[in-house]
């Protein structure tokens, strides 16, 4: 459970790290594709672990040239959908969209002569899709996300979600390192402790970025790599400290460490109580800078 202020502000307060480190090359390498996409009918977005909607203002940013989109989040938490709600709605005025909608779980933005229909869906994929939905989207979308499920469950998502054709994008999916700086001498044992702590039962992947990347590589994959590129995220305090939330965010990512590493058999109860207590003192006197290792990926299921 992130530290004091909870899930929400956590989602939010990574919202400028993740802003900076989305791969602009597979980003370009993704609008081309989606250049090549019918635009006589509305274009069909899924995004699996939506969260509360701080990604849903970068995807609208590559579907801007399309006039009508039919945009779907699923996010197994009901709570975090209602934030991805305020957050729809937020944009849509920025947008200069009016947004109408009397269902909780749509809304309908509209002007200038655009047309996006969005959709929230509240359900645990794959277990919570319908047969209607094998084959009917043209883009799926997901961020910092794949590391969460268990190995292959992307490609198998993909292979059902999307028309032949289709496009799947991820982006910061983690890639098996995280760093800290200063160093502490314990690093490398209690952080190897805490990547591995991330598959097993827990059923994630902390190799997801590399191994995703593998997978659709493979003969008969049934994707077609469209580019690959690393998105690391990076805090560095300023002299001025850190910017925006990122400190908020930092003592979260802590909070995630220390967790999985207090039912560790392999790290001492004073050893984490010392490389947990040095980061928190080189996070409050603004000393302290972190970076996890991160792939996005672009790439076309054939067809």
């Amino acid at each position: 459970m992130p530290a004091s202020g909870g899930v929400l502000r956590y989602l939010r307060a990574k919202g400028s790290v993740d802003a900076r480190s989305v791969n602009v090359q597979v980003r370009e390498a993704c609008v081309q594709a989606l250049a090549r996409l019918p635009a006589d009918r509305p274009l069909r977005v899924v995004e699996l672990g939506g969260g509360a909607g701080g990604a849903f203002r970068y995807w609208m940013s590559l579907v801007a040239p399309f006039p009508r989109v039919e945009f779907t989040a699923v996010e197994r938490d009901g709570g975090l959908l209602d934030a991805y709600r305020e957050e729809v709605a937020s944009l849509a005025g920025e947008l200069g969209l009016s947004a109408a909608g009397d269902d909780l779980n749509r809304l309908r933005l509209e002007g200038g002569g655009r047309v996006i229909e969005v959709r929230l869906r509240e359900m645990v994929a794959p277990q919570g899709l319908a047969q209607e939905d094998e084959g009917s989207f043209d883009l799926m979308v997901a961020q910092s996300f794949w590391d969460l499920v268990p190995p292959g469950t992307a490609l198998a998502l993909g292979t059902w979600l999307l028309a032949p054709g289709g496009l799947f994008y991820a982006t910061l999916t983690f890639a098996g390192a995280t760093r800290f700086a200063p160093p502490h001498e314990l690093d490398r044992r209690l952080l190897g402790c805490y990547h591995a702590s991330m598959g097993g039962d827990r059923g994630g992947d902390p190799y997801a970025g590399e191994r995703l990347l593998g997978q659709v590589r493979m003969p008969g994959s049934g994707f077609s790599e469209l580019a690959t590129g690393r998105s690391d995220w990076r805090v560095v305090p300023t002299d001025e400290g850190y910017l925006a939330d990122e400190k908020f965010f930092l003592l979260t990512v802590l909070g995630f460490v220390e967790k999985e590493l207090l039912t560790s058999t392999e790290v001492r109860e004073d050893e984490l109580d010392w490389w947990i207590g040095t980061r928190r003192r080189q996070l409050a006197d603004g000393q302290l800078s972190y970076a996890a290792r991160q792939q996005d990926l672009a790439a076309r299921r054939d067809g």
